[in-house]
């Protein structure tokens, strides 16, 4: 084989090799990327649901304490527990939302002291 031409095989060897070990490494990061998307969102939906369960518990504790001193100062004794998964509205307990409003900024006011 002449001298020129080996000069060029290997030249030609060394792009392909070249363009082989980007071609990989460039696979490499695009599955490592998606995996960590994957990873993340398995993250995001967990974190999502723990703050969705704790927002459901803070709002639904006053929720039912409150509908339970309303009823028993309504002067009914059988209190009910209250369904945690739908929120009633006040009609529902046959007093005006100013108050209830007003009752649970005194009681909120007292707890505080």
């Amino acid at each position: 084989m002449p001298k020129r031409r080996r000069r060029v095989v290997v030249i030609i060897q060394k792009h392909v090799r070249k363009w082989l070990v980007q071609h990989a490494s460039l696979k490499f990061l695009a599955v490592t990327s998606s995996i960590q998307c994957c990873w993340r969102k398995v993250l995001a939906i967990r974190e999502f649901r723990r703050l969705k369960q704790e927002a459901n518990t803070v709002t639904t504790g006053p929720i039912q304490d409150l509908r339970a001193n309303l009823l028993e100062e309504g002067g009914n004794d059988t209190v009910q527990p209250c369904d945690t998964n739908q929120a009633r509205s006040d009609s529902d307990f046959g007093v005006k939302v100013s108050t209830v409003q007003l009752y649970a900024i005194e009681h909120s006011f007292k707890s505080n002291r």
